[in-house]
């Protein structure tokens, strides 16, 4: 009796081929539940999510990842103007291939002791922050905007689902909105822009 299944036959779908197909399985979402995501972003996405960006700004990427958006960014401003965090070693020699100021650490670490004045920097996340904890956005956005006094986080998502609610972005006199959706990226993404009101 043949298979009815297209994909497998009696001949080949062995317990090795079952054992092989959970190890990619598990693989893919490790990648997702550490990157919120199982291939790189875009091209597309990275204009998006840096097309505000000009060569006079500051610029602080964070969750840099394989450098993606650093590169796009290291496009449209000076080296020395361009920090990154990225919390994974592995991917330090590649970014610094596109600034010097590579801080391999986590967010709020980073801005815990910032080696430099932010205010008035422009952010680019590219944390999976569904993946985070509620307490852990707003943490983030209060020592971004009200602490650091950044000009801008931008953030992207796979979800039309917004980080933090309307009333929370409003009782700490804080604005978000979607200013894109691009759908050529593996999944579709969402790009926010998050600020202060009085800015």
């Amino acid at each position: 009796m043949e298979s009815c299944c297209p994909f497998c036959s009696r001949h080949d779908y062995t317990p090795k081929t079952h054992r092989s197909i959970k190890q990619v399985l598990k693989k893919y979402y490790h990648q997702w539940k550490q990157r919120g995501a199982i291939a790189p972003s875009s091209r597309f996405l990275a204009r998006s999510i840096t097309e505000h960006i000009k060569p006079s700004d500051g610029v602080l990427e964070i969750g840099a990842g394989a450098g993606a958006f650093t590169q796009a960014l290291a496009e449209k401003v000076p080296g020395r103007r361009l920090h990154v965090v990225e919390i994974d070693a592995d991917h330090e020699r590649a970014l610094r291939a596109y600034t010097s100021n590579v801080y391999v650490t986590d967010a709020l670490g980073f801005l815990s002791s910032p080696p430099c004045d932010l205010e008035g920097f422009k952010v680019i996340s590219g944390l999976p922050l569904l993946n985070f904890d509620l307490s852990f956005r707003k943490n983030l956005f209060t020592e971004l905007l009200l602490e650091a006094r950044v000009a801008s986080v931008r953030q992207f998502t796979y979800s039309p689902r917004r980080l933090v609610t309307r009333e929370w972005l409003a009782e700490k006199g804080l604005r978000g909105r979607r200013v894109d959706f691009v759908v050529r990226n593996l999944p579709p993404a969402s790009v926010w822009e998050y600020s202060r009101t009085d800015g």
